[in-house]
């Protein structure tokens, strides 16, 4: 069932134009069945994910045990080592204004811009924003008996 929402109308997008409703219901089907494959392929890929962890922890907890640490695991394609693996945390506005705070503090001055400096790196980021149109899947409503 197509209806019309409250909004901004229009074609497809990027096609400068309408679409016929021949080929609507096509397109819907195939949008539904490919955001199934994707919502499938993403829930496959982070179980995948969590088992490799999972052994990777006990092979390196294993390795460890033996005092293995260095150890050259032979595989089909490949060798395998232990290597160290360091994440610098992103870097999130909160953890930046914390970094700031610290900063100040640091400096021993007891003028703190952090906020002035906040304020400003926040209207400059909504104004870089970029609005698009995108199909979002919500749960339709139930039907009245």
């Amino acid at each position: 069932m197509l209806t019309q929402q409250g909004g901004k109308g229009g074609g497809a997008a990027g096609s400068g134009g309408a679409v016929s409703p021949q080929t609507l219901p096509s397109m819907v089907r195939h949008w539904v069945h490919y955001d199934n494959e994707t919502s499938k392929h993403n829930k496959l890929a982070t179980a995948s994910r969590k088992e490799k962890d999972r052994y990777e922890n006990l092979i390196i907890h294993s390795l460890q045990s033996q005092n293995m640490l260095n150890a050259a695991i032979q595989i089909s394609d490949a060798v395998l080592h232990v290597a160290e693996d360091r994440v610098v945390p992103s870097l999130s506005m909160s953890t930046l204004e914390a970094y700031l705070h610290a900063y100040f503090l640091k400096k021993g001055n007891n003028f703190d811009e952090t906020d002035a400096i906040m304020n400003f790196i926040k209207q400059q980021k909504s104004g870089g924003a970029r609005v698009g149109l995108k199909l979002k899947r919500s749960v339709a409503a139930e039907k009245p008996a």
